[in-house]
């Protein structure tokens, strides 16, 4: 009985840790930043105060690094960047305060990848998590993306690991993006080489008038802003889809612990009439 109800409660605590999806998010690619050219990035160790019960720093690391088995990215963690550092410095960064170690992996780690990424954790009433991608040479911020966790998470590892796995999912799909955007300005720029290049095409491009420059400008404002509302109204689809998963996992988590409850009463009624059983059985034995 024992063993029933210690495994139906583990099963509750299973589904209630697996619904820490993000309750909103912000995403920010910095201006002029190109994240195409990433290959390698370096896991810097996450800003974070453990509170009372919470998970220690190492496991918080550890969360962040296995949720990046997701990414197309090579990821290389806190852990070998320092052994990495350690070996060709002998500075070993990891007994060092987040600040003096951040001053030395900031000045080793160009050697070893093209990015590294930085996750701060505040811990207030909702766990919100940021990341912020550098790049290695000048430390200048490429990418941000934050995220709040469920009201109803818990303070744990898998909490940790499901946030995380959202920003590798967002960064991989902001590095596919920008990759898409880049090939259609080449494109462009290759189809308006191409027409300079024909001396006839070129004069008739020339001879343009201002006011067909006007409305050709005024065609792309209007298709770019059709596109935004379109993209607009595809996150919000995208949004109320995620509140319905989400209210979904919460029923099915709620009927979960409600099954485990009624198997524990269940089984707590029947040992105790056991137990009444045993008790006549000894007592009229005793007679």
């Amino acid at each position: 009985m024992k063993k029933l109800f210690t495994l139906l409660t583990a099963l509750a605590i299973m589904m209630l840790s697996a619904t820490a999806f993000a309750a909103n998010e912000q995403e920010a690619l910095a201006d002029g930043a190109d994240i195409t050219g990433i290959r390698r990035m370096a896991m810097a160790e996450p800003l974070y105060n453990q509170m009372k019960d919470g998970p220690s720093l190492a496991d918080v690391t550890q969360a962040v690094y296995d949720a990046s088995a997701l990414t197309k990215v090579y990821v290389i963690s806190y852990g070998d960047i320092a052994s990495n550092i350690k070996r060709d410095t002998d500075v070993d960064i990891r007994p060092l305060n987040h600040r003096q170690a951040m001053k030395v992996f900031r000045l080793c780690v160009p050697k070893y990848v093209d990015a590294y990424v930085v996750p701060t954790i505040a811990n207030n009433n909702r766990k919100t998590v940021f990341f912020d991608v550098y790049q290695v040479k000048t430390d200048a911020l490429l990418y941000r993306y934050q995220l709040t966790a469920d009201k109803n998470a818990e303070d744990s590892y898998m909490t940790y690991k499901a946030l995380s796995e959202q920003f590798f999912k967002k960064f991989d799909r902001a590095i596919e993006n920008q990759k898409r955007r880049k090939a259609i300005e080449a494109e462009k720029k290759a189809k308006l080489d191409a027409l300079l290049a024909d001396p006839v095409k070129r004069a008739e491009y020339e001879k343009k008038s201002e006011e067909d420059k006007k409305k050709a400008l005024a065609r792309e404002e209007k298709r770019q802003a059709a596109a935004a509302k379109e993209q607009a109204a595809q996150e919000a689809e995208a949004l109320k889809a995620q509140q319905k998963a989400q209210a979904k996992a919460d029923k099915k988590r709620r009927k979960t612990e409600e099954r485990a409850e009624a198997a524990a009463r269940k089984d707590q009624e029947r040992a105790e009439k056991a137990a009444r059983k045993e008790q006549e059985r000894a007592a009229r034995n005793a007679a």
